[in-house]
């Protein structure tokens, strides 16, 4: 788990005075106190829980959950005060992380009272991720943000090419540390088992570009995700392009050793994240998101939910199409989704682990979205009006 606190390697902890947190740290409490409003871990039976935060005024509260009592430090102790949250020796399992909601945007109201009476637990965390997007790539934009195009342009990439781990010396310490994290592997990563997934997909690459497009990318444009792209116009009015800029990175994650560090597949997956924390501060500065509403544009549930269609979903609509493929190319198909959504900023507590907790994330999901907005249908048809382009048809008779 990556340490965004200022806590030393090995320990995640939250320092409580701002002028002490790290880069990262201190942007994280910024869009916490601009959107995020409460932020629960649940590592084994403790929550750290980030609430009511007002500029400088950061309040802690741990809760232990086996008696649900709150101990909060009192304002004098909160810029000296320490939490550690986890033993040094202690490594943070994502299936230990959940993730419960104290504020529920307006729009995730009905959708979550629903979600409860199927799977409390799932749908607190899918709804906590409605207002959460990604404390790493957001800081790094926000650090951008001042810097000349060419120059954002320069350092992003050394980032995606620094092979030898040197070349960001004298960067801003929010780009060192997001390229840092994503040059780490997740303890769970495997490269060579990806490779069984690699050969099933070009195997079925047409099948697969067929499920991608006919089924999943409408699927996963039903959530209020579509609000954001369109307001940004990236599907609305260039339907084609985004196609092929999906498929594209489709393609390059399933390559052979795509996804190695630096690979094709890892630097789209990469630059995804990228692309996605840019969209959520241009739309969060532009004035026409109702972040009460709706919470967070382009969040993590959104994203976790996405992944969970790209991955499960799309294996569904293969069976259906007639691809072959066994057991191991199933589970390592999932495999390379997976880490493609850890290089894309995904949170593990709304990462999928397998296929069957993805169907179950792709499912919450749907029962606690709202009904398909007009964004939806508008993106929805777009894609689907823009296939037959993308493939070269071009009928105009």
């Amino acid at each position: 788990m990556p340490d965004l606190l200022g806590g030393r390697p090995g320990r995640t902890r939250l320092i409580t005075s701002p002028d002490r947190l790290s880069t990262t740290g201190a942007a994280l409490c910024q869009l916490l106190t601009m959107s995020l409003r409460t932020l629960i871990l649940r590592p084994d039976s403790t929550i750290m829980s980030l609430s009511g935060l007002r500029g400088s005024d950061v309040r802690v509260a741990l809760v232990c959950a086996d008696d649900a009592k709150w101990s909060a430090f009192p304002p004098e102790q909160r810029g000296k005060r320490e939490a550690n949250v986890l033993s040094p020796d202690e490594h943070v399992q994502a299936e230990k992380l959940t993730l419960h909601p104290t504020y529920v945007p307006a729009a995730y109201t009905d959708g979550y009272a629903r979600g409860r009476q199927r799977d409390p637990g799932r749908a607190g965390n899918y709804v906590a991720h409605t207002t959460i997007g990604d404390p790493l790539a957001d800081a790094l934009i926000a650090a951008l943000e001042p810097l000349e195009t060419a120059e954002r342009t320069r350092l992003i990439a050394l980032g995606m090419h620094d092979h030898e781990g040197n070349a960001l010396h004298g960067a801003p310490e929010a780009v060192r540390e997001f390229f840092a994290h994503c040059v780490e592997p997740p303890p769970w990563l495997d490269l060579p088992s990806l490779q069984p997934g690699c050969r099933m997909f070009h195997r079925n690459a047409r099948l697969v570009l067929a499920g991608m497009v006919g089924g999943v990318l409408v699927e996963g444009f039903s959530t209020n995700i579509a609000k954001s792209f369109f307001l940004t116009g990236r599907l609305r009015d260039q339907g084609v392009r985004r196609l092929k800029q999906n498929n594209r990175h489709m393609l390059e994650i399933f390559m052979p050793d795509g996804m190695t560090p630096h690979a094709d597949g890892w630097t789209h997956s990469v630059r995804v994240r990228l692309v996605h924390a840019r969209l959520r501060h241009l739309i969060a500065s532009s004035g026409d998101w109702d972040a009460e509403e709706l919470g967070l544009p382009i969040s993590s549930a959104h994203l976790g939910f996405a992944i969970s269609a790209f991955s499960a979903r799309l294996l569904k609509h293969l069976k259906s199409l007639g691809a072959s493929f066994d057991e191991q190319e199933r589970r390592s198909f999932m495999s390379v989704w997976r880490y493609s959504g850890y290089l894309m900023g995904i949170p593990e507590t709304i990462l999928f682990r397998d296929e069957a907790d993805a169907l179950e994330i792709f499912n919450i999901g749907r029962i606690c979205e709202p009904s398909p907005s007009e964004e939806s249908i508008a993106m929805a048809g777009s894609l689907v009006n823009s296939a037959p382009l993308f493939a070269g048809l071009d009928d105009r008779a």
